[in-house]
């Protein structure tokens, strides 16, 4: 009871819970957001994506502990008002693919946040034995980054933030129109494993996004909407300006996975990346062995190879296969 809980996506805000520990929040904006509570030293965090009104189901508090740190400028100014974020990491020396996939155009799991007082000093409670790296952004800056360690309690963190050079355009639909709220993610592909965190920006009422970055970097763009399919853009050199990311509706595509030797026995659980010339979709298979991916580009550039679907299952050994009924134009 009474624990607070902090809200970001398209919409944010903080709320406490009830004396039952519920929680309710109207009007939010679809999409993807991060949720975080705390009551006292106990602590708990959620990534969920927002389609429609629902109920999320029950968010269990665990004990926590208590570590700290330390933001400063290239010159050991204070930086007052940082964002400090935990971002939760695959444990060390696992390799899940369907994480990684669908990372590249999801944001990062924020585990715990907090902001930083004037003396650029910050405080974070967290899981003891978790695996999480952090990241620490502030206005003009390009984000500082700490790889990922093991929570333990009383340990310290510190961070030199640099002046960034700027990525900045608009993300329309495909008729031109500006979207608000869309999410834009700023990421290097080779980092990911290690649990690098990416930079993450929200479009403004007119679509205009501005991510600060370190300079002299080509970074993969990714820009997503709820109702529409992610554009990709590969190898943007930092700085960039005038960008115009154009997102388009796409479409939907039902999928069952069946046992190769009997067609008629289903397969749950089973992992699937749609790879298509232009994007893909990832998702697991239910009980029934089915999966809907909604919102798949339909402009593919078909001279660049088929288009395939990858699946895996708990022995995690790929199969590639290359999708032979037709894909809508």
């Amino acid at each position: 009871a009474d624990a607070e809980v902090d809200y970001r996506g398209p919409s944010r805000g903080s709320v406490r819970s009830d004396a039952q520990g519920r929680v309710r929040v109207d009007d939010l904006a679809p999409g993807f957001y991060s949720l975080t509570a705390r009551s006292g030293t106990q602590v708990g965090a959620l990534q969920f994506e927002l389609r429609r009104a629902e109920h999320l189901g029950v968010l269990r508090l665990k004990a926590g502990c208590r570590f700290g740190g330390q933001v400063l400028d290239e010159a050991g100014r204070p930086v007052r008002g940082a964002v400090v974020e935990a971002i939760a990491v695959p444990q060390a020396g696992a390799f899940d693919l369907t994480a990684l996939t669908e990372a590249m155009s999801k944001p990062d799991a924020v585990a715990a946040r907090a902001r930083t007082n004037e003396s650029g000093r910050f405080t974070l409670t967290l899981v003891a034995g978790k695996r999480v790296a952090f990241r620490a952004s502030a206005e003009g800056f390009a984000p500082g980054r700490h790889p990922a360690v093991v929570v333990r309690d009383g340990m310290e963190l510190s961070f030199v933030l640099r002046r960034g050079a700027r990525v900045a355009g608009v993300v329309v639909d495909d008729r031109g129109a500006p979207l608000r709220g869309a999410l834009v993610l700023a990421l290097q592909p080779d980092g990911m494993l290690e649990g690098v965190p990416k930079a993450e920006a929200r479009t403004s009422w007119d679509g205009a996004f501005s991510i600060h970055l370190p300079p002299l970097r080509s970074v993969l763009l990714v820009a997503r909407a709820q109702g529409f399919a992610p554009h990709f853009r590969a190898t943007v050199q930092v700085p960039a300006r005038n960008l115009r990311l154009s997102l388009e509706r796409g479409f939907s595509v039902r999928l069952r996975v069946v046992a190769a030797e009997d067609p008629t026995a289903a397969l749950p659980g089973i992992h699937v990346a749609v790879d298509l010339q232009g994007g893909f979709g990832t998702g697991t298979t239910d009980g029934t062995g089915e999966l809907v991916l909604e919102h798949l580009p339909s402009r593919r550039d078909t001279a660049a190879g088929e288009d395939a679907v990858l699946l895996w299952g708990p022995a995690r050994v790929p199969l590639l296969r290359p999708i032979t009924e037709p894909i809508p134009d």
